[in-house]
């Protein structure tokens, strides 16, 4: 009779709350974020490009994306600048042909780049000890740096 009994619910339709197979919205939204972070990632570490952004940004870190989202339009332009190097230094500047001399205004010892400003220009030295804790940086250790104090920093040298 058991027998019997299963194999008719067994070739009845089903009728009922979804989901059929216990797989909810949230569990597959939750493993396609998953998968779209994994993804991204390993296109990011296969890319060729992107030399100083990749010196600048080691890993994925959610805390640093909730951060940027929560800024303003002007300091994440200015964020976004010393992560990719395409700020208004410059080197830059002058990589698009609209200046002519690369060099540092503030110390003219070097060409003044992100990782001149932010790590090693000598002028900022004091200003970089007060507010990174550090008068002099290498990219290694800017990368370790919480993205709030490179911006307090680049404000602040404005």
């Amino acid at each position: 009779m058991a027998d019997g009994l299963s194999r008719l619910v067994s070739a009845t339709k089903y009728t009922g709350p979804e989901p059929v197979l216990g797989i909810t919205a949230p569990n597959i939204r939750k493993e396609l974020q998953h998968w779209a972070c994994r993804e991204q990632w390993r296109q990011w570490r296969d890319a060729t490009t992107f030399c100083l952004a990749k010196q600048l940004l080691r890993q994925v870190d959610l805390s640093f994306t909730k951060y940027a989202v929560r800024l303003s339009r002007a300091d994440l332009r200015i964020l976004t600048g010393l992560l990719t190097g395409h700020a208004d230094l410059n080197w830059h500047l002058t990589l698009m042909q609209i200046r002519t001399d690369a060099a540092c205004p503030l110390c003219q010892e070097d060409e003044e780049t992100v990782l001149h400003l932010l790590g090693e220009c000598s002028t900022l030295s004091a200003k970089r000890l007060s507010i990174l804790g550090y008068p002099y940086l290498s990219y290694e250790e800017l990368g370790r740096m919480h993205w709030c104090a490179l911006l307090r920093f680049a404000k602040a040298s404005q």
